[in-house]
């Protein structure tokens, strides 16, 4: 059984307000990135790239995602409610920490000290986490989803780990530098990020007493558990790695693609059951499936080694990918989740506007990088990818204008 819808932890709308600053903060790092590409400024370039990552994924992303399973799955009590509001402190400080220095210092003592303890921190969430989800008499899928993605969390973090003592032994900018580099984002993404969203959205399906087949639900947990672990496998073709490399990379995507079918046919099998909030809540829903069905196959297109090598030449192709998970499958769902928790699951003007603003800016950055990673070289490309960005900004400066005029000030999934 999952707990009462009134018994969150972090139940407050005000724990929400945070996550949705970094989102407009992300945006706005990334607003200054294309500034910097258009015109030459006497700032490091990479300094501010790093600043917009970690607060993109562990400012906006990983800190919604915490507060957002801790309420579905945790049961409260005084002492859970103290420890895990502990643990959101200490993410704070650290995120805090990394948004201040990365902009002036890039990696240095100050951000790696920061960094590092963000990812102990971390262990801190798993460890507390995994034990308070383990005494459900039977864990149901949406749990499961949720521990594993809390446990490729973990998983993710080898990669930071290792890239210090690849410096310290003459390694850095190496190919094996750069395959942990991948190994984290693989693991973030494909793991703690997607995993949580199917948790959460097996969450809705068993708090509302939605029937699903629990054999195939169970299935396409295992499937897609065995090909995120496999698929790493994907992110090392650029290399040209032993040919056992290229197999278990085409076994990750059939296993992938299986699982993937699995989902649409119990997708199907409930979706008349499903009560959306309003007409444009259901069809926003579609459009993050539709990104996640185009992620899954750009994803299988990878073990194609000749596609795998071409896409590791275009640095733009693999941050279009990145933006499409983070940009057109993440942030739109944990939005539709805040907009159902604490809009009532409607669309104010606001909300209309911000939200059409962001879409279409997302879609004309999704083209230009693609045109970019072809070689692309029309004039003023870099101008239009600033435009794409000044949209993203204010698409989300109204979304964050619209929530903290909200009157709910308390979760009500």
């Amino acid at each position: 059984m999952l707990k009462s819808r009134y018994s969150c932890i972090f139940r407050e709308k005000s724990w929400f307000s945070l996550t949705l600053l970094y989102l407009l903060l992300t945006a706005l790092f990334g607003l200054f990135l294309r500034v910097l590409q258009t015109w030459s400024f006497d700032i490091k370039f990479t300094n501010i790239l790093h600043a917009h990552s970690h607060t993109a994924l562990l400012g906006w992303c990983s800190t919604a995602f915490f507060l957002l399973l801790v309420n579905a799955f945790v049961e409260s009590s005084p002492k859970r409610s103290i420890s895990y509001r502990r643990i959101f402190y200490a993410f704070q400080f650290s995120i805090f920490g990394m948004i201040i220095f990365f902009p002036f210092q890039g990696y240095s003592i100050t951000t790696i000290a920061f960094s590092s303890f963000y990812i102990l921190v971390s262990y801190a969430f798993a460890f507390r986490f995994l034990k308070d989800t383990s005494n459900h008499r039977k864990i149901s899928i949406a749990v499961r989803f949720a521990r594993y993605s809390v446990i490729f969390f973990v998983i993710s973090s080898i990669g930071p780990w290792s890239l210090g003592p690849l410096n310290a032994i003459g390694m850095g900018g190496s190919d094996l530098y750069f395959n942990m580099i991948y190994f984290y984002l693989h693991f973030l993404y494909n793991g703690w990020f997607l995993f949580a969203i199917l948790a959460l959205c097996f969450a809705y399906l068993e708090k509302r007493g939605i029937r699903y087949s629990e054999k195939r639900a169970n299935r396409v947990l295992i499937l897609f558990t065995i090909s995120t672990l496999v698929a790493f496998s994907l992110s090392t073709l650029w290399v040209e790695p032993p040919f056992v490399v290229y197999i278990c990379g085409i076994v990750a995507m059939l296993l992938q693609l299986i699982a993937f079918i699995d989902l649409i046919q119990l997708i199907r099998n409930v979706s008349n059951k499903i009560a959306f909030r309003s007409k444009l809540f259901k069809w926003i829903t579609y459009g993050v499936f539709i990104a996640f069905a185009l992620k899954i196959m750009l994803q299988s297109l990878s073990a194609i080694p000749s596609i795998a090598y071409e896409i590791a030449l275009r640095r733009e192709w693999v941050l279009a990918y990145l933006h499409l998970i983070f940009l057109g499958i993440v942030t739109p769902f944990l939005l539709l989740l805040f907009i159902r928790d604490y809009l009532a699951g409607q669309f104010n003007i606001l909300i209309k506007w911000g939200g059409g603003i962001f879409i279409i800016a997302f879609f004309f950055n999704e083209i230009l990088m693609f045109v970019k990673g072809l070689g692309g070289s029309f004039i003023h490309i870099n101008r239009f990818l600033l435009i794409a960005a000044v949209g993203l900004f204010i698409g989300i400066l109204l979304v964050n204008i619209s929530f903290f005029r909200s009157d709910n000030k308390n979760h009500q999934p």
